[in-house]
Order: structure tokens, then sequence, then C-alpha cells
């Protein structure tokens, strides 16, 4: 396997759970995604699930 897959695999293995759970997770979900450090709020949550997503779809592209 080749060595620069394993950050895409890293970033599979974590972003998709964290990512699951802030968008089907509602405000608790958000709250435990960000370990209580942020206050609630719609604006928030979905900033972190858009930046999340953008993430995980660059990730699953691979190298280029």
């Amino acid at each position: 396997m080749n060595q620069l897959l394993f950050p895409y695999i890293f970033n599979i293995l974590i972003l998709f759970p964290v990512g699951l759970l802030t968008l089907l997770g509602g405000k608790r979900g958000g709250q435990l995604a960000c370990q209580g450090k942020f206050p609630e709020s719609e604006g928030f949550r979905l900033n972190h699930q858009s930046s999340l997503c953008q993430f995980f779809v660059f990730t699953l592209r691979g190298p280029s």
C-alpha cells in the first residue's frame, strides 16, 4: 500500500463518525463533537458540518 494513502484513511476513520454525530445528533451531537467548548447555535453547527463535508469529499477523492 502506498504510504501517501495513510492520511486519507485516517481522515475517513475520524471525519465520518464526527460528521455523522454533528449531522444526525442534533444539539447534543454538536456538543459532543465539540466537547462542549462552544455554545450551541445553528450557524456554528452548519459551518462545522459544511467544513467536515468538504474535508470528507476531498479525502474520498484522494490524491490527484
